[in-house]
């Protein structure tokens, strides 16, 4: 009922209404660019594969540090 008596007054949307829409665009955004990566795949370049293998390094560092004790 609010956002009817907004929107008979010629008041734009809510705070929180502006904040759904910029979430909602966002989520759609980032499921869209998945699809597409899923779509298309390219190759990775050298500098993503090195950020990767550092990446998944840390990771593995962190979740099986009893491997890793040689630090």
């Amino acid at each position: 009922m609010h956002r009817v008596i907004r929107r008979l007054f010629g008041l734009g949307p809510t705070i929180a209404e502006q904040h759904r829409a910029a979430l909602e665009s966002l989520g759609r955004s980032m499921v869209d660019g998945f699809t597409e990566g899923l779509r298309n795949p390219r190759p990775l370049t050298a500098a993503e594969m090195a950020e990767l293998m550092e990446y998944t390094g840390r990771v593995a560092r962190r979740s099986f540090s009893a491997l890793y004790d040689d630090e």
